[in-house]
């Protein structure tokens, strides 16, 4: 690192806590329920990593755009019941946070999830107390790989681009990060698609969570 890293901005789902089988069951039932179809909600995700669910309802409402929003309700719901037991955070993901505290590194979340949800979890998971902010996707209009996220949170944080590293697990964080300027970390061990997010450029790929550690504090 060519400037110590004071600040870590995390991604949510998938690299600190692993949603995809809840939210690739979810997008399935609320595609069959709402619209009618048979859709692969696995498949879909990875082909499209990174987006909000209102975009992904607006994909594949298509023309008959009304049923989005109708879309996004039949998902959250059926995603509060599929996820209620059994969201935990990736191996490691919790002794690396704590050892980033200890060291003086800031954290925060950068997600297009929803924030209520997020922070739902993070509690549910006991990942809050790591964080000092949580920006989500009602926090901004324009989402990753946009980089406004990364810069309201780096705002809100008082960092500075040089000594800020966003840590993700699809490209749009990626991309995000680089439009940003700050360092951008690829979450290997949580990404839906591995292939996207290391074509998408990132200064540094962990395998694992304490990769992190290793490489902000030593």
């Amino acid at each position: 690192l060519s400037m110590p890293v004071r600040t870590v901005l995390f991604d949510y789902d998938d690299t600190l806590v692993a949603t995809f089988p809840f939210r690739s069951a979810a997008l399935t039932a609320a595609v069959h329920e709402v619209l009618g179809r048979d859709l692969s909600g696995d498949a879909y995700l990875r082909s499209r990593p990174g987006e909000t669910v209102e975009q992904t309802a607006a994909n594949l409402a298509g023309a008959d755009i009304e049923r989005a929003p109708v879309l996004v309700a039949a998902y959250r719901r059926h995603y509060s019941v599929i996820s209620e037991s059994g969201l935990a955070p990736f191996a490691g993901v919790e002794a690396m946070l704590g050892e980033l505290r200890r060291h003086g590194v800031v954290c925060a979340v950068v997600t297009s999830k929803v924030r209520w949800l997020v922070a739902r979890e993070l509690q549910r998971c006991g990942l809050d107390q790591y964080f000092a902010h949580i920006v989500a996707s009602d926090d901004v209009t324009r989402h990753k790989p946009a980089p406004d996220p990364i810069l309201k949170a780096m705002d809100l944080l008082d960092a500075v681009a040089g000594h800020t590293m966003m840590v993700g697990d699809t490209d749009a964080d990626i991309q995000a990060a680089h439009a940003a300027g700050v360092t951008a970390g690829a979450a290997l061990w949580g990404s839906p698609n591995s292939t996207l997010l290391l074509a998408a450029g990132p200064h540094h790929a962990f395998a694992t969570a304490s990769e992190i550690v290793t490489l902000i504090v030593g």
